[in-house]
C-alpha cells in the first residue's frame, strides 16, 4: 500500500488553524515551520484544500480559516482532496505487488 505523507500534513494543518488561528496568522511559513517541510510543499497542500472547499486561504499574510466547522469535515474528505486516487479506489497497490495465497 503507497500512502504519502500529504494526508498527515494536511491533518496537521487543520490541528494548527484550530489551535492558533485566534492568536497568529496560520500561513504558509509558519506552516512550514511547525512541519519542517518547504513552504511549497505546504502551499501545494493548501491549494488541494481550498479545492476540496475545505478551507479558505487569504492572500498575501492573511493566513489561513477552515472553511466549515471541523465536526462537518471527516478524515476522509481530507484524503480524497490531498492523495491522487483513481478508479474509486481508497488507497493505491503497487503495481507489481505479489499476492500470496495461504493454504
Amino acid at each position: 500500500m503507497q500512502i504519502s505523507s500529504r494526508f498527515t500534513l494536511a491533518i496537521h494543518i487543520f490541528a494548527c488553524v484550530d489551535t492558533f488561528s485566534h492568536t497568529y496568522k496560520v500561513t504558509s511559513d509558519f506552516l512550514a515551520g511547525s512541519t519542517n517541510v518547504n513552504p511549497v510543499i505546504i502551499r501545494k497542500i493548501l491549494g488541494q484544500l481550498k479545492a476540496a472547499g475545505l478551507i479558505e486561504v487569504a492572500r498575501g499574510t492573511g493566513g489561513t480559516t477552515v472553511a466549515r466547522p471541523l465536526k462537518d469535515i471527516t478524515f476522509l474528505d481530507v484524503y480524497r482532496a490531498v492523495e491522487c486516487i483513481g478508479n474509486g479506489e481508497l488507497f493505491h497497490f503497487h503495481e507489481n505487488l505479489m499476492l500470496y495465497h495461504f493454504s
